[in-house]
């Protein structure tokens, strides 16, 4: 197999990390690796920015599509026993999102396995350069 970038893993950052590198380099030869083992996702929101992720990536619109709701904050318990509020219409970037994880997840993933070049199944143990 010869390609130009390995990722290693196709979580929501290995996929985004793959669509934005075939948009900027289209002929860029990229393989998503992946054990097929995943832990479970760990939160379902999304700050505001996230729009203008999404629409860089191409991805809004089939976002909106899979129906996520709009959250105008969050709360969260970060090291301690007490809530606290994260107040998404005072940062004046609009609403967040609370998410449909396995669909946001699924939705990057084909994203990304639809530009790959290669695809392996497995755990990636070494890597060796050949000139």
């Amino acid at each position: 197999m010869n390609v130009d970038v390995l990722i290693a893993g196709y979580g929501p950052a290995g996929a985004a990390a793959a669509i934005c590198l075939k948009q900027m380099s289209p002929g860029l030869r990229i393989c998503l690796t992946d054990s097929g083992k995943t832990a479970p996702p760990v939160g379902e929101g999304a700050p505001p920015p996230v729009r203008q992720i999404l629409q860089q990536l191409g991805l809004w619109d089939d976002f909106l599509a899979q129906g996520h709701l709009e959250a105008h904050r969050t709360h969260a318990a970060w090291g301690s026993d007490h809530l606290q509020a994260n107040e998404f219409l005072l940062l004046g970037k609009g609403s967040g999102w609370t998410l449909d994880r396995a669909a946001f997840d699924m939705l990057l993933r084909d994203r990304a396995t639809g530009l790959a070049d290669e695809m392996v199944s497995g755990r990636l143990t070494a890597l060796k350069q050949v000139e």
